[in-house]
Formats: C-alpha cells, structure tokens, sequence
C-alpha cells in the first residue's frame, strides 16, 4: 500500500462497498506514516486516499436512490493514527526517523514521529481541504503508554481537531484512563476492558 494508485484503489472500493451495505457516513482510520515511501510522501498518501473516497462519492451521487432521496448523499472523514511503538522495519518513514533519531530513547522517537504527524494532519487538512477528521492512537498498549504522546494530543487539541485513542484492548481500564485525561480524548476505540473484571454486574 505504498502506490498512490493502490491507495486510491482502496479507499474507492471501501467506500464502494460500504455504501451497498448502506453506509451513508464512513470515517476511515489508518497509519499514513506506514505508507510512505520513496515515491510517496505524506501529503500524497492522503491525496491519493481522499481521491478514491471522492470519486466513489460523486458516483454514489448519481444513484437513483440518492437523486430521489430515498438515501442519503454519501459522505467521509479520514482518520490519522499515530503508532505507540514501531521499528525500522515498518516503513521506510519509519527507518529514516529511527536513523535520524539513534541517540534519543525510544519513547522520545516515538513521541516525535506522533507530533509530527499531527501537525502534518492539522496542515494538510487546513491547506488541501481534506476531510481529517480525527488524530487517532493506534498499536500495541502495554508498555507504551499514552502519556508518551501527549504533546501530539496537545497540537490537535489547539488546532480543533477531534482525538480519539485506542485502548482498553489489552491493557484494561488503565489505558482508557490514560486515554483521557493524557490525551484530551473525545472518542475511545476498542475499549472492550472498561471496567475490572472482578466488578460485579449491576455495582
């Protein structure tokens, strides 16, 4: 997924296919940082993404269903996570940075690679006009925890963009604790442990 055509190919059969099901609104969320490239910077990662939601979008304009308002006009959002860890292995976006940054500690490259995505968000969005809709965190909880993050949250918070964390997957109530107060989140993802597993049902 590192080719703007492949890219565009995606987002445009996703939409597609969520609209036949009868989804009128769809916010994608995914890690453009792993989708750089040589041949692919970030901007472009995320011109290609909007271009296949917009064609698909004109399309399902033209739906007879849609033209007599039987159902809604079909709209997105796009979604940018940041990842709690990663190596140079995950991308060459990845590789470079880790490169740049072997004499700072791992949480600190991983709390750079996080603010610089929000404000490539926050950039883009203002400046293309790309539906971005939401900062997200995304990978694993355990042992990388939220706080490592919170000056990317802060960006989003001051440029009015909405936030929203995954946790409570694998680490428990913790992580969706963290997930607030840390990182002003508005939305939590998974979420699946928000209460201890010994509390009992109805307390």
């Amino acid at each position: 997924m590192r080719e703007p055509e492949a890219l565009e190919r995606i987002a445009y059969e996703l939409a597609m296919d969520n609209a036949e099901e009868g989804v009128c609104y769809l916010e994608t969320r995914f890690a453009p940082q792993l989708n750089i490239s040589e041949k692919l910077d970030m901007e472009g990662v995320l011109e290609s993404v909007n271009r296949g939601f917009a064609r698909a979008q004109k399309e399902i304009a033209r739906w007879p269903q849609v033209k007599k308002g039987e159902m809604p006009e079909f709209e997105y959002g796009i979604i940018g996570c940041a990842m709690r860890k990663f190596a140079k292995n995950f991308s060459p976006y990845f590789r470079d940075l880790l490169t740049v940054c072997n004499y700072m500690p791992q949480d600190g490259a991983f709390a750079t690679a996080s603010l610089e995505l929000a404000r490539a968000l926050v950039d883009i969005r203002d400046r293309r006009g790309i539906p971005i809709v939401s900062f997200d965190l995304a990978g694993e909880e355990y042992g990388y925890p939220a706080e490592t993050h919170r000056a990317a949250y802060q960006y989003a918070l001051k440029n009015f963009m909405c936030r929203t964390v995954h946790a409570g997957e694998a680490f428990g109530p913790a992580s969706i604790f963290q997930a607030i107060p840390d990182l002003y989140a508005a939305r939590i993802g998974h979420g699946l442990h928000l209460f201890p597993e010994n509390l009992a049902p109805g307390n």
